[in-house]
């Protein structure tokens, strides 16, 4: 008879991204035993992924699986260099480097909280400085190095998947001898959660496949049953759960497992497999996550949009005004293209007709007398009348000033997603004090 654990997935069903200013520490199967584990891809860390290194951060091993794809994400940017994180080399380190210090340049422009600025600051002196390694062993002692200017001092026991071949090599043979009822169980577990969670981020097992990749060169391939096996192993890296299953079952069986949101979803397809084919009850697992905003103006977009709103409907009302709209604008000129506008408005100013713009702006200067109040009406008319005559001779010009408008428009709405992704709880850990990850995790442990 098949064992489900009920009680964990239950447990699983109360994982939740916190509110803002608060963590998740959940405990889906007690008690923490006070000896930890806990395991992430090196990428860029936000500040819900640290906090599962930080929580009860003495007497834990730190798991990487650098066997990852070597993706990095950096708000709204990315940087994929396509190939598995354990191949990265020398050159490859250095376009991270270069990412990461474009990236946080770019985007402290949009932070107005001097002390965000400072830890971007920091972290940006201790990249430019860090030797390259291994990257993951480089990625780990960044981490540790900005902690230490805070006054954190942590010594994680590292160790990476990519230098564990021969466990995995036992593991893998483990899963070929007992394949057909793995590959049930997998499935099963699959159908499960779904039908009790309403999801699962992963897809059931084909037939024949298998949940490992195998490296080769710089691409990672679904390994399958039926095809030839007689392979270097040593290239054999665990999939999502087949990890999962490695990590809590072969390699830490007797330590506190800490779980982010994701991989919680993971853990319950690992322990359904472990519990009905090793007979063994999952070890002791939390999952640990938080959310901490930033301090941004959204102010500055907003103003951004409303200068653009009236530059737009100045274009076929008052192309005069253009230049002086547009100048606005220049302190937002590291983030919009305005070179092509500016352009533009140059051409329009010299086909404008010059004789038409004075008889405007005398007429202008009649309505704003107050013995012409009882002729104002009159007086607009023969302004509306002249405007359409000089939008007339430069029309074309005007329609193109329009349209590189929209590209505007568009830019700024970017700008404005950028601007939320920062007061999201996805931006880099490193932009702010790691002191504040304690006082959230203190405030509700």
């Amino acid at each position: 008879m098949k064992t489900i654990n009920f009680e964990v997935l239950e447990n699983i069903k109360k994982v939740r991204i916190p509110s803002f200013n608060e963590s998740l520490i959940l405990s889906i199967v007690p008690p923490e035993n006070g000896s930890y584990i806990t395991s992430h891809q090196p990428t860029i860390y936000t500040p819900g992924i640290i906090s599962k290194f930080l929580y009860k951060k003495r007497d834990k091993v730190i798991v990487y699986n650098d066997s990852d794809r070597a993706e990095f994400k950096f708000l709204s940017k990315s940087l994929n260099l396509n190939k598995p994180i354990e191949r990265l080399d020398h050159d490859d380190i250095n376009k991270i480097k270069e990412f990461v210090y474009d990236c946080s340049r770019s985007y402290e422009e949009l932070i107005e909280d001097p002390e965000t600025k400072q830890n971007i600051q920091l972290f940006l002196s201790i990249l430019q400085t860090q030797q390259t390694d291994k990257f993951t062993l480089f990625w780990n002692n960044l981490m540790i190095k900005f902690f230490e200017k805070y006054g954190i001092n942590i010594r994680f026991e590292v160790r990476l998947l990519s230098e564990l071949s021969k466990e995995i090599k036992d593991f893998f043979y483990w899963v070929i001898d007992n394949y057909h009822d793995f590959k049930e169980l997998y499935n099963e577990a699959i159908r499960i959660f779904r039908e009790s969670v309403g999801f699962y981020p992963i897809k059931e097992l084909e037939n024949n496949e298998l949940p490992f990749w195998l490296i080769q060169g710089n691409e990672r391939k679904t390994m399958y049953l039926d095809k030839e096996l007689d392979l270097d192993l040593s290239q054999v890296r665990p999939k999502a759960v087949a990890w999962a299953i490695f990590r809590r079952y072969f390699l830490y069986k007797d330590r506190t497992d800490i779980l982010g949101v994701g991989s919680s979803y993971y853990n319950f397809v690992a322990d359904h497999i472990a519990a009905n084919l090793l007979s063994q009850s999952p070890p002791p697992t939390t999952v640990v996550t938080l959310s901490i905003p930033l301090k941004i103006d959204t102010q500055k977009i907003i103003r951004a949009k409303s200068i653009i709103n009236s530059f737009k409907t100045s274009i076929f009302v008052n192309p005069e005004k253009l230049r002086k709209i547009l100048n606005s604008l220049t302190e937002y000129q590291k983030f919009l293209t305005l070179d092509d506008i500016q352009t533009m408005i140059s051409k329009i100013e010299y086909d404008i007709d010059k004789d038409l713009l004075r008889k405007k702006n005398q007429i202008l200067n009649e309505i704003n007398k107050k013995e012409n109040r009882g002729i104002k009406k009159e007086l607009t008319k023969q302004i509306n009348q002249i405007n359409q005559m000089i939008v007339e001779q430069i029309k074309e010009k005007l329609e193109d000033l329009y349209k590189l408008t929209e590209i505007l428009e568009i830019q700024v709405e970017r700008l404005f997603e950028e601007y939320k992704s920062l007061s999201s709880r996805d931006y880099p850990y490193f932009y702010i004090n790691p002191h504040e990850i304690f006082r959230i995790l203190d405030v509700q442990a």
